[in-house]
């Protein structure tokens, strides 16, 4: 916030506000869900790349390679934050020989070197991520295999793409803020001259966007082929703060959008405690009234008894310390004097 505040006056309140009008968003931003924790730190590698990334300070330019390296740790589909250096690199070459009169082959030589060199250390991360800590390639593979079919496929874009549409453009659950980041994104990209940072975010929405709808969602979603608005949202979280930031980068029209943004946000204060009380209720229903039941269940016909779940958070939450549980992962480490109570 500090950072959008040097660039203009409104900046860092027009930011949290887009952000506040998307009554599902605050409800899923208090959730355990990576995608929460995901898009903090991507928002962090963005504003550092932007802020920091000049050779001023070296805890601050650690800033960048780390936030950009926990990203990609955190979600896969984060690689695609390398976008954002790709088109300041793209953007830096263009510009270098732009200034140049005469376009001769050491200039560009000299602006391709210079373009390359702020993108290599991130392209070195990437590789180091694929080829030590995760395969994603191999991972698609074996999934491919475990489905009996393609991860990506216009297929599945077909099918998830309206379901994320309808989620977007629905007021009660997102407001406003989708119908004026297109209406922002078409003004911007309507003008002659338009800024590097607004095509960064705008190009890497379209991306998270593609790769949630062009990748199946899971097991259940390719076998039934089913999925609801509400299987959405925690997958637009991972990339929903591209929208708020870019606000920030704009400068037109701030002040006479900001009264109409307040109102809104009151709306959506009502219609965030609306969907909390909803979804709660729903949780408590669904799955820790089932759980309370099982266990009072087991209490009344054998308190020694082990349950072995494949939920076990949901039973830690509610029921004694005592109580034996077992994840189903771990049956294989079970004691063998288990073996003679009743499972």
């Amino acid at each position: 916030l500090s950072s959008f505040k040097k660039e203009s006056t409104w900046n860092w309140l027009i930011g949290p506000i887009i952000y506040c009008i998307a009554p599902i968003i605050n409800v899923f931003s208090n959730t355990f869900l990576a995608e929460t924790f995901s898009s903090l730190i991507c928002l962090t590698f963005i504003l550092s790349y932007w802020y920091f990334r000049e050779p001023k300070c070296t805890t601050q330019q650690a800033l960048v390679y780390i936030s950009f390296f926990l990203a990609i740790i955190t979600k896969r589909e984060n690689i695609v934050l390398l976008t954002i250096p790709g088109i300041h690199a793209l953007d830096l070459f263009i510009r270098s020989v732009r200034e140049r009169i005469v376009i001769q082959e050491r200039c560009v030589y000299k602006a391709f070197k210079l373009s390359l060199s702020d993108i290599l250390p991130f392209i070195c991360l990437m590789v180091i991520y694929l080829v030590f800590i995760h395969n994603i390639f191999s991972t698609e593979a074996t999934e491919a295999i475990d489905i009996k079919s393609s991860t990506f496929s216009i297929s599945f874009f077909i099918k998830l793409f309206p379901c994320f549409a309808k989620a977007l453009f629905t007021f009660s659950y997102f407001s406003i803020s989708f119908w004026l980041f297109i209406i922002l994104s078409i003004t911007q990209l309507s003008r002659k001259f338009y800024s590097e940072k607004i095509v960064s975010i705008i190009v890497l929405f379209i991306l998270y966007l593609g790769l949630y709808t062009f990748h199946y969602r899971g097991y259940f979603f390719v076998m039934y082929d089913e999925l609801s608005s509400f299987e959405s949202f925690r997958y637009i979280n991972n990339f929903y703060y591209l929208i708020p930031l870019c606000f920030c980068h704009t400068n037109p029209y701030k002040r006479s959008l900001l009264p109409i943004l307040i109102v809104f946000l009151g709306v959506a204060l009502w219609q965030t405690k609306t969907e909390r009380e909803y979804y709660s209720q729903i949780e408590n229903e669904e799955r820790f009234e089932r759980a309370r039941a099982v266990e009072k269940y087991i209490n009344s016909i054998n308190d020694k008894a082990v349950l072995i779940t494949e939920n076990i958070l949901i039973y830690q939450n509610i029921v004694d310390r005592d109580f034996n549980l077992c994840n189903i992962g771990s049956l294989n480490a079970l004691p063998d004097f288990v073996s003679s109570r009743d499972i």
